[in-house]
C-alpha cells in the first residue's frame, strides 16, 4: 500500500492538495463537508472535501450559481425526484455524539428532508429537514423537534442539530430552538441521502436549495454552532484552503506534486483529496 502524502514537506506544512485547513477549530472531528466550490461542482458528483464520501446526484438535482453570501453556488432540488445518494459508508454510522448542519433555502411549506439516514427496513434512523415551515428533526421514528422561526420563503437559513449522548438540540441560524431525547439503534443497511430519505413510499423530497452540508463525529457546543453559522457568510475564513487556481504565482510555480512512498503510518481520513488538480 502506498501513502500519497508528499515527500517534499520537510517542515510539516499543510498538504497543499488538501482543500481543508484541518487544524481549524470548526474542522475538528468533521467527518464530511459537501460545499459547492468551483472545482467540485458541475458534474454528477458532489465532492466531500473532508472524507472523500462523494455523493451521486439523482433525478433533477442541478447545480446553480451563488445566491447565498459567502458561497460559490448550491444544488437545487425539485421536491419530486432530486436527491444526492451517499450510500452506506462506515464513516456515517453515527448514532450518538454527532452533529449535522446545512444551509437551505426553500419555498415549500411541506415536509422535506435535507439530510437523512432513515430506512423502512430495520431500526429507524434520523432525519433533518423542514416541516410546517419550521425546523424538523426525527430520531428513531419519532418527531423530536418541530420549532423555530419560519424557514419557507424567507431566504437562506442554517439548520441542524447536535446529538450529545442521545439528547438532540436543534438550531436555526446559530440559535437553539429546542431539545429532546431519543436513542438510536444502529442500522448499517440504512443509506444516507441529501434531499430525501430512504423510507420507501415516504421519501419526502426536499424542494429548494441546499449547500454546505457538514457532519461532525462529535456534538458541537452552542458557541461552536454560532461560530459555524457566522463562518458561512464570511467565506469560511481559515477553515477552507484556497483553490490552486488562486495561489500566488510564486507558490504555483514552486509546487511539486506529491509522490507516492511506502506507507509508514496511516494517513488521516481524506488526507489525499482529489479536489485540487
Amino acid at each position: 500500500m502506498l501513502d500519497p502524502r508528499p515527500l517534499d514537506d520537510p517542515f510539516g506544512w499543510p498538504d497543499p492538495t488538501d482543500p481543508v485547513a484541518r487544524d481549524h477549530p470548526l474542522n475538528a472531528g468533521k467527518v464530511a463537508w459537501w460545499l459547492a466550490v468551483p472545482e467540485g461542482t458541475g458534474g454528477s458528483t458532489w465532492v466531500d472535501l473532508v472524507g472523500n464520501l462523494a455523493g451521486t446526484l439523482a433525478g433533477a438535482a442541478a447545480w446553480q450559481g451563488a445566491t447565498r453570501p459567502g458561497a460559490w453556488g448550491h444544488l437545487a432540488f425539485n421536491g419530486a425526484n432530486a436527491a444526492v445518494g451517499l450510500g452506506t459508508p462506515p464513516a456515517l454510522e453515527l448514532y450518538q455524539n454527532f452533529s449535522v448542519f446545512a444551509w437551505i433555502n426553500t419555498p415549500s411549506a411541506g415536509t422535506g428532508y435535507v439530510v437523512a439516514k432513515d430506512f423502512s427496513t430495520g431500526a429507524r434512523g434520523w432525519c433533518l429537514g423542514v416541516g410546517g415551515s419550521k425546523l424538523w428533526i426525527e430520531g428513531a421514528g419519532s418527531l423530536l423537534i418541530n420549532a423555530g422561526p419560519t424557514l419557507t420563503g424567507t431566504g437562506w437559513h442554517r439548520i441542524g442539530f447536535a446529538n450529545a449522548g442521545g439528547t438532540w438540540t436543534g438550531y436555526v441560524d446559530g440559535a437553539s430552538v429546542g431539545a429532546a431525547g431519543a436513542a438510536l439503534t444502529p442500522n448499517a443497511a440504512a443509506p444516507t441521502y441529501l434531499g430525501r430519505r430512504a423510507y420507501v413510499g415516504a421519501e419526502s423530497y426536499f424542494s429548494g436549495a441546499i449547500d454546505d452540508v457538514d457532519v461532525w463525529g462529535r456534538a458541537l457546543s452552542a458557541a461552536e454552532v454560532l461560530a459555524d453559522y457566522a463562518a458561512g457568510p464570511a467565506g469560511y475564513p481559515g477553515a477552507l484552503a484556497r483553490p490552486r487556481s488562486a495561489w500566488p504565482p510564486w507558490i504555483a510555480s514552486a509546487y511539486r506534486p506529491p509522490r507516492a512512498r511506502p506507507l509508514v503510518a496511516a494517513a488521516p481520513a481524506g488526507q489525499a483529496s482529489p479536489w485540487f488538480n
